[in-house]
């Protein structure tokens, strides 16, 4: 048997211990909760932009910047345009109301573009949607998802058993629309406030490929997606207010290339993505008023000096606002009825993640 005195040691030794706990949770709650919900983003008048993925396929650099993807929440909606992997861990990270998701826009069909979309479809139902999602893309849509549909069915089946009553099955996928698209846009969707068009952009040996330009109240919104510099890009980003597009650095890949595969890598990337020094001459000759680069190859830090030497020669060449993105940004549009639009860029603090040199023998990424 135990002593009375050894007795009384347990039970005050479990009672400090509970109390340290309760009185410590506030302070380890914030371990756990990434950010509040930004439900008020739903119906505040403006249109909401989240850069939810700046990276490119580098797998060694997406704990920095996730493959491609962007938000926009306005009037009660919320559409994705790509969903690269991470792209709703992303979305939940900033407390973005991503159940409220119902149009996906993609870009074409390469992984890192579509390698969350999955996952964006089978959280968003999880975490309350109760309606079906309609996902827009080039040939190939129904293909995708079927096969993720397909991927999902197991999941799917489990989760109703054990929530009945709880989720409807139909809203577990989604319902494609292929989209067959004009060099000088096609109308994909539209409302008394918002209309979205939908062009070819040149991606070889990636056919067909589409840009997507946003009309709201007035404001031009132009979402390249992977693309060289080409005419349709420059016609569509006439008179934006805000263009946002890949780069490709060429003086930048340039410095890195160490070997003579690398140097063939490079001279690849740069027949089908968009020359930032060429991309800046675009900007300026189409009157763009503020060009954000994202998609970034190769992938750099957030640090400001990484983005110096990325944009190196571009301020010469377009005299615009340049900003090179970052996961997590959130760009304010405010519509004005007779003036031109308001944009607002919030910058998202970036965490002190050391980043080593790339090993000599690797490449860029494309």
């Amino acid at each position: 048997m135990y002593s009375k005195p050894a007795i009384q040691r347990v039970v005050l030794t479990s009672f400090l211990f509970i109390l340290g706990l309760i009185v410590s949770l506030p302070a380890y709650a914030g371990l756990f909760v990434e950010a509040l919900p930004q439900n008020e983003l739903l119906r505040d008048g403006n249109l909401h932009i989240f850069m939810l993925g700046t990276g490119n396929p580098e797998s060694e650099m997406q704990n920095i910047r996730r493959p491609s993807c962007v938000a926009v929440i306005v009037d009660g909606k919320v559409f994705f345009f790509d969903a690269g992997e991470g792209a709703v861990q992303s979305a939940a990270g900033l407390g973005l109301p991503y159940e409220h998701v119902s149009k996906i826009f993609m870009t074409h069909w390469h992984s890192d573009h579509f390698g969350g979309l999955g996952q964006l479809l089978n959280a968003s139902w999880l975490h309350g949607r109760k309606h079906a999602v309609q996902v827009y893309g080039p040939k190939g849509t129904d293909q995708v998802l079927d096969g993720i549909k397909s991927a999902y069915k197991l999941d799917t089946g489990f989760r109703v058993a054990s929530l009945q009553g709880v989720l409807n099955p139909n809203f577990a996928s989604a319902t494609p629309r292929s989209i067959d698209a004009a060099a000088d846009g096609t109308l994909v969707y539209s409302d008394s406030k918002l209309k979205i068009s939908c062009f070819l952009v040149k991606h070889s040996p990636v056919v067909p490929a589409f840009g997507y330009a946003i009309n709201y109240s007035g404001a031009k919104i132009v979402i390249s997606g992977d693309t060289a510099v080409v005419k349709s890009l420059e016609e569509q980003s006439k008179d934006a207010d805000l263009l946002i597009s890949e780069s490709f650095s060429n003086p930048l890949s340039k410095k890195e290339v160490t070997s003579d595969q690398a140097a063939q890598v490079v001279k690849d990337l740069a027949t089908y993505h968009a020359d930032s020094l060429e991309l800046a001459k675009m900007a300026q000759r189409a009157g763009v008023k503020r060009l954000v680069l994202t998609h970034l190859v190769p992938c750099i830090p957030t640090t400001a000096e990484a983005k110096r030497a990325f944009t190196e020669g571009m301020p010469e060449l377009y005299s615009g606002r340049l900003t090179v993105a970052d996961d997590g940004d959130h760009i304010i549009v405010k519509p004005a009825a007779n003036s031109e639009a308001k944009i607002e860029y919030i910058p998202h603090s970036q965490p002190k993640i050391p980043v080593f040199p790339r090993p000599k023998s690797e490449s860029p990424a494309g």
